[in-house]
């Protein structure tokens, strides 16, 4: 479906030969989406040397033979017999055999073109030179005889991708979902007048998908790559940085936005996801120039007059409002602090010590949790309704193990 609306025709790949147990059956189909959609496609039966007879013995020749019905449909599901017995004898004339040695960085070699030329000069009704566009346009038609494969193709191998570089690929996932982030913001300022910066998206969104190549995120690549990759994830964050930026100061600055708070230098939390969340905040007292010291002489309030509870930490000099805001998807609010005890705010979170002093529980109307004092682990979780205890004595855990791989540590996890 992507491919045919990304306008392609055909779809090649050599990935399925390489299945560590189970052989992809067909060489040649009609791949078909879950919305119908068909593509012709061709999965590389083998190269040169020599030409196809190495194919059909390493791949069975039973991939080049045609259905008995044409356009039979085959998925996952069916049946080793099933398949078996649809095939009929008759085999596809119609074969591309690549040459060259392309992993290594080389090209054609000089055995390969010779043995080429001699192949199509003893043979020049079985062999010619010519292009994989021609390739696929001699395959269709033959479409009528082919398969229709009506599943996914999975590739059994490369299951995993570790990294060799892990640090890059915690760069990649935080500017990929900065980039969502600042996409949201941008376009909730952009409905209230401030232009969208699209041109910065695509130089951002180009450089991210560029260094997203599997051999750069799974550190296989050559060290040159990474003194220019890292600037990029670099530059990413910096683009993405900056539209939010301006993109919530913009926000803030509108009036019929901001009706509702006055003074004490308000805030504003803004929540970009596509579902609501519950964050837990620190906020520095210094920025709107409060003395607190006593953790009940202020509450907060928001855009809507509704007033919530907040304690004070101390760290060092500085002294941080802790506070939990609620926000709904792709929405946003502002908040001040205020002074005095907040009105009707009961809080239901507690916490207290088990009769032994070993653990520490912290309960509110939803749940109960007991966390070891040693060794902050998590022996027990209780439903403080039901009182219903899921976790007992035994929590989660972390554990270390040595990974010992077959070949490709980077690639692959070892299902042994």
């Amino acid at each position: 479906h992507i491919i045919g609306k990304s306008g392609g025709h055909y779809f090649w790949t050599t990935k399925l030969k390489g299945n560590k147990l189970t052989r992809f059956p067909f060489n040649y189909f009609i791949w078909q989406g879950l919305d119908g959609s068909q593509i012709l496609s061709s999965i590389t039966s083998g190269g040169w040397g020599p030409l196809m007879e190495t194919a059909k013995h390493r791949y069975g020749i039973r991939n080049f033979r045609f259905p008995k019905n044409g356009n039979s449909i085959y998925n996952y599901q069916t049946s080793v017999e099933d398949y078996l017995d649809s095939l009929s004898e008759i085999l596809n004339p119609v074969n591309i055999v690549p040459y060259g040695k392309g992993d290594g960085g080389h090209g054609p070699w000089e055995s390969e073109i010779v043995e080429v030329l001699l192949a199509i000069q003893s043979q020049p009704s079985n062999y010619k030179m010519s292009t994989s566009q021609q390739y696929f346009e001699d395959l269709a038609t033959l479409q009528t005889n082919l398969a229709i494969w009506a599943d996914e193709l999975y590739f059994e191998y490369h299951r995993g991708t570790y990294t060799s570089l892990s640090a890059l690929k915690h760069l990649n996932r935080r500017n990929e979902i900065a980039l969502l982030v600042a996409e949201e913001c941008a376009s909730m300022a952009s409905l209230q007048g401030l232009e969208y910066p699209i041109n910065r998206f695509n130089i951002a969104w180009k450089l991210l998908l560029f260094n997203q190549f599997h051999d750069i995120l799974a550190g296989t690549s050559i060290p040159e790559v990474y003194d220019t990759t890292f600037i990029e994830e670099q530059q990413i964050a910096e683009i993405t940085a900056d539209i939010i930026e301006k993109s919530l100061q913009y926000l803030y600055k509108i009036p019929h936005l901001t009706h509702k708070i006055t003074e004490n230098l308000p805030f504003f939390v803004m929540n970009p996801l596509p579902h609501p969340i519950e964050q837990y905040i620190q906020y520095p007292l210094n920025q709107i120039q409060l003395n607190a010291s006593v953790e009940n002489d202020f509450h907060l309030v928001n855009s809507q007059g509704v007033q919530s509870p907040l304690a004070i930490l101390k760290k060092g000099d500085q002294q941080f409002a802790c506070f939990s805001v609620q926000i709904p998807p792709s929405t946003s609010n502002f908040y001040k602090i205020e002074k005095g005890k907040s009105i009707d705010v009961n809080s239901s979170l507690v916490s207290f010590e088990s009769d032994d002093h070993s653990l520490i529980f912290i309960q509110n109307s939803v749940i109960k949790i007991g966390v070891h004092k040693t060794t902050g682990a998590l022996k027990s979780l209780i439903l403080t309704e039901s009182n219903i205890e899921f976790i007992k004595d035994q929590g989660f855990t972390l554990r270390v193990y040595q990974d010992r791989f077959l070949k490709e540590p980077a690639w692959n996890i070892d299902p042994k």
